[in-house]
């Protein structure tokens, strides 16, 4: 698989194959996850009654274009950020009207 548009570069060629092939010698964990959704409270309950995750904090950050409600999620060693925007031109909020949830 090939990107011909990579950074704004048109043109540019990115073998994902090759940098898959080598992510393993370069990655040694991860923080979190962050994944956006619409109603932050019946998220964490479904994180919680369904997969076994535990909440340990929420958060609410503000910004004009970065307002939004957190909730950190734990399970084992699994880090889980469940993040609702606050207003329509916040950035979770646009991603979620483009993309979808997730």
């Amino acid at each position: 698989m090939k990107s011909s548009d990579i950074d704004g570069v048109r043109g540019a060629q990115l073998d994902v194959g090759k940098v898959m092939q080598n992510a393993g010698n370069c990655i040694i964990g991860v923080d979190h996850v962050a994944i956006a959704v619409e109603c932050l409270e019946e998220a964490v309950e479904w994180y919680e009654q369904k997969l076994g995750f535990r909440l340990v904090e929420q958060r609410t950050t503000r910004g004009e274009r970065t307002a939004m409600l957190s909730a950190v999620l734990v399970a084992g060693s699994a880090v889980v950020v469940l993040v609702q925007g606050t207003s329509a031109e916040s950035q979770v909020s646009r991603f979620i009207q483009e993309f979808g949830a997730g």
